[in-house]
């Protein structure tokens, strides 16, 4: 028997779920790989862009 959520994936775009994870995943090695040059864990900056994010949507840039 299948988990739940594998038959619920197969109604919706599959292709399109596909291609979210694939870019979320380049992203995350971008990251990553940032966080390695400028010698600081990943998770920091992940913080950082958690705080970010939202403030720069509150001012417009």
């Amino acid at each position: 028997m299948s988990p739940w959520y594998r038959s619920s994936l197969t109604r919706r775009d599959t292709a399109a779920i596909e291609l979210a994870i694939a870019l979320a995943r380049q992203h995350f090695i971008a990251l990553d790989t940032l966080a390695r040059q400028q010698n600081v864990p990943t998770g920091h900056l992940l913080d950082a862009l958690e705080v970010q994010l939202p403030e720069s949507l509150d001012d417009g840039s």
